[in-house]
């Protein structure tokens, strides 16, 4: 795992929902992950009032503009050869939702997955 662009940022906010929205994008990597060594990146920067966090892997990957409309569905499902429940993006979107936060995927067959999140610096 390479977290060298991760830099350390206070955030008033629950730390179970915290550690949620983290948990999942973790877990999609290594759940999804192709037959190449796992690789994840994490890094984070602080810009003005806003946070922004962003988790990468290379995994499997799937088609995002096939599924743009559906990625944050509940029960959706993009990987045919993995038994899931197709909830965790849907819990994670509103979680971040909760923290008045953003979330977005970009991802390609074979090239893995990226999630980018953006939380404003000051919750309170």
């Amino acid at each position: 795992m390479n977290t060298e662009g991760l830099e350390q940022h206070e955030m008033e906010a629950d730390e179970h929902v915290l550690k949620s929205i983290f948990y999942f994008p973790l877990d999609n990597s290594i759940r999804f992950r192709s037959v190449r060594p796992l690789e994840i990146s994490i890094s984070s920067r602080r810009e003005d009032n806003t946070v922004f966090v962003s988790i990468q892997a290379n995994g499997k990957g799937f088609d995002c503009e096939k599924y743009k409309d559906k990625i944050f569905g509940l029960h959706e499902r993009f990987q045919n050869d993995i038994r899931t429940d197709g909830m965790g993006l849907y819990l994670t979107k509103i979680q971040v939702d909760i923290l008045r936060g953003q979330i977005a995927i970009a991802s390609e067959i074979d090239k893995g997955c990226r999630v980018d999140l953006t939380f404003p610096y000051r919750l309170s």
